[in-house]
């Protein structure tokens, strides 16, 4: 047995094995970053989801790389997204009405105005209709929560000379 072997105990889930081929980790490291570039995209853009995206990056990187998947759960911004996603803490009502708005604007112009496929326009179609699923099932904060729940799910961080980060 090598060093490696012995400093690490042995995964007990057969899918955290494979994680220990360089390839597979490389591979894993890679894909959380492009999932993490197309999170920030979602900031963006309304009809990227965010969230689902970081949560995919964070994935990854828990199986491949401990230094990156603690800097995605610390990141002031991204890490607030998977944090509210983990404590599954609910959206503020305007929050929902606004993504709903934007998602279909967005989503109804592409489908009459840009795609001309009709199978293209079913796509964008359903998933309008996932995410305004997903979204509409999610609990609805009321403003008294709001402030509650985002003390309740930041950690506080201090760099090495004790200032909060």
């Amino acid at each position: 047995m090598n060093e490696q072997e012995t400093s690490r105990p042995a995964a007990s889930n057969p899918s955290q094995q494979s994680t220990k081929s360089k390839p597979f980790r490389v591979l894993l490291i890679g894909a959380g970053i492009v999932c993490v570039c197309l999170g920030v995209l979602g900031i963006f853009l309304p009809i990227m989801p965010t969230t689902v995206f970081l949560l995919l990056a964070a994935t990854c990187f828990i199986r491949s790389s401990d230094r990156l998947y603690g800097w995605l759960i610390s990141h002031r911004v991204l890490g607030t997204y998977i944090k509210a996603a983990q404590g599954k803490s609910g959206m503020p009502l305007k929050a929902k009405v606004t993504m709903l708005a934007v998602l279909w604007i967005t989503i109804l112009y592409s489908t009459f105005f840009v795609a001309r496929r009709i199978w293209l326009q079913a796509i964008l179609l359903a998933i309008a209709a996932g995410v305004s699923a997903f979204i509409l099932t999610r609990k609805t904060l009321k403003p008294n929560e709001l402030s509650r729940n985002t003390s309740e799910n930041e950690t506080p961080q201090t760099a090495g000379d004790g200032k909060r980060i």
